[in-house]
């Protein structure tokens, strides 16, 4: 395990522009683990820890960063990758886990004094943990011997409830809120794709999109609403919000071709990215009332929020010119 404070900080100078809203000028600090080649951002608390993956050339290994930029890398024994999906308020992480042959993904769950437990559902062939619930409860999917694919939730004890959308051939849990409430989607037999929502005493219910293709939700926060995307009948994704009652809005930032959500918040703010015909990808926040700020890095093709904190500050990754990943926190 190795610590470090590796970071550079940028002047939001160059992207002030595009986020023109602001009531203030921000900060956007760029950073790579020690030996990184490549960078992935996943998620942020309120403390302002951040949490990602990052390649060395041989491995991709996990990180934690601190909010005074001192960064901890970790790894899986006998893993060939270890990425961290999610973290909670009290700094315990989440993710999977692949071994060095490469065959089968199974999860884990950190501690914050860097304890490690090893997981897999009963049966499972597969495991991917997607998300903490706040109280150490743990949501995903895993593929078993018979279906395709199936939702759990791992308590914080360890004990596993396994569930599928009734009839569906897969289900795929994305998310999982405070209530205990999960969302995703799942798929029929003839590979039509929908959202869900299961309530914390299993209820399940299915919607989608009106007018839409495919369906499936990425995100739900704590009073039930849900963030995520839909295809059209031009195959073109777009974002969408679902509230509690199951009204829809649909919306896209402008001059969006492709629109890619990444999660919501407790006052429903949704952020995401979203491609323009350029074939460039910027990042976006947008608040409730759909006022919608665009987010890019310097110099960046690609810019992917992955959280955002009660205190406004937003995590995630870029991809510069020269095709190099990196993680960046910007600061209001």
């Amino acid at each position: 395990m190795t610590s470090a404070s590796v970071a550079r900080t940028a002047s939001f100078a160059a992207i002030a522009a595009c986020l023109a809203a602001s009531a203030h000028a921000a900060t956007l600090t760029v950073f790579d683990p020690p030996g990184s080649t490549v960078t992935y951002v996943r998620a942020i608390n309120d403390a302002g820890a951040v949490v990602g993956s990052y390649g060395d050339g041989y491995t991709a290994k996990a990180f934690i960063r601190a909010a005074d930029g001192t960064i901890t890398t970790f790894a899986v024994d006998r893993a060939s990758i270890t990425d961290v999906l999610a973290i909670d308020k009290d700094g315990r992480v989440c993710g999977d886990w692949t071994t060095h042959n490469r065959e089968h993904d199974h999860g884990f769950v950190r501690e914050p004094d860097g304890t490690m437990t090893l997981f897999d559902p009963p049966h499972a062939r597969q495991t991917t943990a997607a998300g903490l619930d706040g109280g150490a409860d743990i949501v995903g999917s895993y593929a078993g011997q018979i279906v395709e694919s199936s939702g759990f939730i791992r308590s914080a004890k360890g004990s596993f409830a396994t569930f599928n959308f009734p009839g569906a051939a897969a289900t795929a849990a994305t998310s999982i809120n405070k209530t205990g409430s999960v969302t995703g989607d799942y798929a029929n037999f003839d590979y039509t794709y929908h959202g869900f929502v299961r309530a914390p005493d299993g209820t399940m219910t299915g919607f989608d999109v009106p007018g839409a293709l495919a369906t499936g939700g990425r995100s739900i926060n704590a009073d039930g609403t849900i963030a995520g995307e839909y295809y059209d009948s031009n195959i073109v994704t777009h974002g969408f919000v679902r509230d509690a009652a199951g009204h829809f809005t649909k919306f896209d930032p402008r001059h969006s071709t492709e629109t890619m959500i990444q999660a919501i918040v407790e006052d429903g703010t949704v952020l995401g990215s979203y491609r323009t015909a350029d074939n460039v990808v910027h990042g976006f926040l947008r608040k409730p009332g759909g006022a919608t700020k665009t987010i890019d890095a310097p110099d960046a093709v690609v810019t992917t929020p992955a959280g955002i904190n009660r205190h406004g500050v937003i995590t995630g990754w870029f991809k510069d010119a020269g095709g190099l990943s990196h993680g960046f926190v910007l600061t209001p």
